[in-house]
């Protein structure tokens, strides 16, 4: 297959072409039954293809493509399903459009016009068969509308990278990378990037591809992400922002090199702008490796550029490890070797940088083109405004009160001191009762709780689009924030020699877990009970508080 992009087919014609410009409805209750054959791929494409102006060819396909991806098979059966029908097929007019697909498109190609069709419902299901299997996920943040495609992808990474400690290794590649046959990731982390493709396709140019990896089953290595990010000229601006966030949470980045990035002994202004995409800094004030590979020039040269790049990391990555190196054919496999334990020993060190997506404002670095798709964490900063949280009723202090009423109701059936350890007199009670009640009656007096607050304001917009913003935020944040008391208690266990001591932390611990497993369903019952707690005006908790109506 020919890899190169071409005029014969322009990236609005693929788009258009393969999956159309309308949304695909997809229905997550109903299941395809029939096996994805070539010849179901040719009777459902034919139909599409016999139009008199075809567009959205691959749209009947969708269900089938979702179902491949769920049951972790790559994209390749498709691109080789194309490939088969182009050569089976005689070229009229009706046909060459499938010449155009199978000559200038990549699998990676086929995974971008996909994902911008996957319902927002699902998107969050693909991404993670796509992490299963072992796919690296396309992300195409071109100079035009389709950026929005690569913003789509890259809001919805938040939730597969709060689920680890990945650790970031990136390559970048100029241009003209006519010297990489195969990405470079992929001869460095030959099974992690087995599925990457050696192939450039139509959507290469301002792109990035991020494949995770969960830790080794012996935990030998951390989690690892691996990045191979593709420069166009002129270079995407969107593109340019991403690399400043990305390469600021790096442990690890190489930056290929050659003679088409040198003017006479000096470097070009690409490759300048290049250089100057990488954070001058490291997320932590941790220390990155950063390696520069010289390809396909010639040894007497290298000697001179080597000083010119040299200058410039000096002066641009003062805390950072630099390494410089010339690829020289007969001595690459050593050299890539030298690399890949370097990089390990490096992923190895406990002070590297991770990809922490809550500490990252994507809105404010992307400027005005995210559209919503990558608004700030506005749920974790009010999360930070409430100050201590350490317990549910932090913040639903109502439903706590709720919760305690009802359990002292029941000590009311206890007849004796013998029935239970917890019995109580039922004079004790009702004052312990009357005691949470007016704790309750309370609440309307006191300073509003800011994500409460936040959810009032997310409820006041009558836009089901919010809503569910703050449902997947809500999720992230309590997600992560369980996963980290959760490596607390494996890190008490791995760590201590067992004694009744850390026996009660993972105990403590592990209570913390079970209180704080919190949903938008918390929120919902507690608005509720507030709504239920009637001032002495006649005004509800919830009114006074929050500024809502009971309805």
């Amino acid at each position: 297959m020919n890899c190169q992009s071409s005029p014969g087919l322009t990236v609005d014609d693929f788009f258009k072409l393969s999956f159309g410009l309308t949304p695909i409805e997809l229905d997550p209750t109903e299941f395809v039954t029939n096996e994805f054959t070539k010849e179901l791929f040719a009777s459902l494409v034919e139909p599409s293809l016999k139009e008199q102006n075809p567009t959205g060819i691959f749209r009947n396909l969708f269900p089938y493509l979702v179902d491949i991806i769920g049951r972790t098979i790559p994209i390749a059966r498709l691109v080789n399903y194309v490939q088969e029908f182009n050569d089976n097929n005689e070229f009229d007019d009706i046909y060459q459009i499938f010449q155009r697909f199978a000559e200038f498109c990549t699998g990676r190609d086929f995974l971008i016009a996909f994902l911008d069709k996957v319902p927002t419902y699902s998107f969050s299901k693909i991404l993670n068969a796509f992490v299963a299997a072992n796919i690296p996920i396309p992300i195409y943040l071109s100079n035009d509308i389709h950026s929005q495609k690569g913003l789509k992808v890259l809001n919805e990474l938040r939730d597969i990278i709060v689920a680890r400690k990945y650790h970031l290794f990136i390559s970048v590649n100029q241009e003209a990378t006519d010297y990489l046959e195969t990405p470079f990731t992929k001869q460095i982390y030959k099974i992690c990037s087995n599925n990457r493709e050696d192939c450039s396709g139509i959507c290469n140019p301002n792109s990035i591809d991020i494949s995770f990896h969960a830790a080794s089953e012996n935990h030998s290595r951390p989690p690892l992400a691996i990045s191979e990010i593709y420069y166009d000229k002129p270079s995407s601006s969107i593109l340019s922002d991403t690399v400043k966030i990305l390469t600021k949470l790096a442990f690890y980045i190489v930056v290929h090199v050659s003679n088409k990035d040198f003017d006479g002994n000096e470097l070009n202004d690409q490759f300048i702008s290049t250089i100057n995409d990488i954070s001058n800094e490291c997320y932590g004030g941790h220390k990155r490796k950063i390696l520069i590979l010289f390809w396909g020039i010639k040894p007497q040269s290298f000697s001179k550029h080597k000083e010119t790049i040299e200058k410039l990391l000096h002066e641009k990555f003062t805390n950072d490890e630099h390494w410089i190196e010339l690829v020289v054919n007969n001595k690459k496999n050593a050299l890539f070797e030298r690399i890949k334990k370097d990089s390990f020993h490096k992923l190895k060190d406990t002070e590297n940088p991770w990809l922490d997506w809550n500490f990252i404002s994507l809105s404010k670095s992307l400027d005005d083109n995210t559209e919503d798709f990558l608004s700030e964490n506005d749920f974790a900063l009010s999360m930070t405004e409430l100050g201590q949280f350490a317990r549910r009723a932090d913040i639903f202090y109502a439903s706590y009160c709720e919760n305690e009423i009802e359990t002292l109701e029941d000590k009311k059936h206890l007849q004796t001191p013998e029935d239970s350890q917890n019995y109580k007199a039922e004079g004790d009670i009702n004052r312990d009762i009357w005691d949470f009640q007016k704790k309750q009656k309370n609440i309307g007096e006191n300073r509003p709780i800011p994500v409460l607050t936040y959810f009032a304001n997310v409820i006041k917009t009558n836009d089901i689009k919010y809503m569910r913003e703050f449902a997947r935020q809500a999720d992230v944040y309590f997600k992560d924030h369980l996963l980290y008391l959760t490596q607390k208690v494996d890190e008490i266990k791995n760590n201590t020699v067992e004694s009744d001591q850390s026996n009660i932390q993972r105990k403590k611990i592990k209570q913390q877990i079970e209180d704080l497993d919190i949903t938008i369903h918390d929120f919902w019952k507690e608005f509720v009970i507030l709504s239920k707690l009637i001032r002495s005006d006649g005004s509800s908790a919830l009114k006074k508080l929050n500024d809502i109506d009971n309805k």
